[in-house]
């Protein structure tokens, strides 16, 4: 008594703001890729993502910067938030750059044998 269809989503499906009446989408730092080289590609001067990664040397500093927020932790809470900064402009970098997240991964691999 049910019918399902496979869409490609924009925002929210459920009545509640939710994305789905039957669960929140998983997420994963290839999909927050993949919103990155959109917003790269897009070439919309409103975009944050846009602006930081056409200039190389603000992005290498804004990385610097949150390295230090993450150095300088106060506590798990507040690590959390700078790891998660860092991990943003870390891969706009990878975009800007054109390296994927699984290139990442695959060096990681490769170093563990």
């Amino acid at each position: 008594d049910a019918l399902l269809l496979t869409v490609r989503q924009k925002n929210f499906a459920c009545h509640t703001g939710r994305y789905s009446c039957f669960g929140d989408k998983g997420f994963k730092l290839e999909d927050l890729y993949e919103v990155i080289r959109g917003r790269i590609n897009s070439a919309e001067p409103g975009s944050y993502t846009y602006r930081i990664a056409l200039d190389e040397a603000a992005l290498k500093e804004k990385i610097r910067e949150e390295a230090g927020e993450v150095i300088g932790y106060t506590d798990r809470d507040n690590l959390v938030w700078e790891i998660a900064d860092l991990a943003y402009f870390l891969l706009v970098l990878m975009a800007r750059n054109g390296i994927s997240p699984a290139e990442i991964v695959n060096e990681l691999w490769r170093r563990r044998k």
